[in-house]
């Protein structure tokens, strides 16, 4: 589309009637036109007519009022280099709770383990350890199954722990403390009638015989005698896959009676 003629068109010194000027990317006026001087009559403002330089290009009475601020953060970028640093934060800790639901048993029990992940997700598994200061730590076994956490998630598992019945410290009853002393104060009390007789032999390998027999039944019958109870500890040892910080183990008291 043709523009209408202007009234000053013919009017112009040269048959240049319009100039479009294309200033290249990452220019300003001031680039180009800094130290522009436009024809008698007219102005325009630079950093030559603002005195900011000379014609020649060198510093102008105000010279000053060109100074630029810049901000600068080491952490991130510098201005001064050119170049962008970027400061990447460190991935969150990832770890997890871990509780139980009483720490003390008494002789063969169940004990719940609880966890909570903290941005962790991963399987974590438990080793058990037995010791006793007067016990034998081997009578006395624990174990719980793995758990699977998912993110900030809780999970729980059964930490089984048996105590066999060589966990106790059962003492054997004498025999003198049963019928035994009976039957063999009965046979003491029977020799001096039976010195006399002729089958005297005879009656003192029957009350012998009785006398073992009673012997044996106060061994086999009696009650057991027990002594103090024997105290195992139970050390459970979590170790998560995977990169995590792991929980502290816990320790579970077992008193076997």
């Amino acid at each position: 589309v043709r523009a209408p003629r202007g009234k000053n068109d013919d009017a112009t010194m040269t048959p240049i009637k319009h100039v479009i000027v294309i200033v290249g990317e990452n220019r300003s006026f001031d680039h180009v036109y800094a130290t522009y001087v436009p024809p008698s009559g007219d102005s325009v403002m630079n950093i030559l007519s603002e005195g900011v330089i000379n014609a020649d290009g060198t510093p102008g009475p105000n010279f000053a009022a060109a100074v630029q601020n810049q901000a600068t953060d080491t952490t991130t970028y510098s201005t001064a280099e050119g170049t962008v640093t970027l400061t990447v934060a460190p991935a969150p800790a990832q770890s997890y709770t871990f509780t139980a639901s009483t720490t003390t048993l008494t002789g063969s029990g169940t004990v719940t383990l609880n966890l909570h992940s903290i941005n962790y997700t991963g399987t974590v598994s438990f080793n058990a350890v037995v010791t006793s200061s007067n016990g034998t730590a081997s009578n006395v076994t624990a174990s719980a199954p793995s758990v699977a956490l998912a993110y900030d998630a809780s999970g729980s598992t059964v930490l089984t722990v048996t105590a066999s019945s060589s966990a106790a410290n059962h003492v054997p009853a004498l025999p003198w403390q049963s019928g035994g002393a009976i039957v063999f104060g009965a046979v003491l009390l029977g020799v001096p009638l039976t010195v006399r007789r002729k089958r005297v032999l005879a009656v003192l390998l029957v009350a012998a015989t009785i006398m073992l027999a009673g012997f044996c039944v106060a061994c086999s019958n009696a009650p057991t005698v027990k002594s103090a109870p024997r105290i195992y500890t139970v050390t459970v040892t979590p170790t998560g896959t995977g990169t995590v910080t792991d929980a502290t183990p816990l320790t579970i008291t077992v008193t076997v009676k």
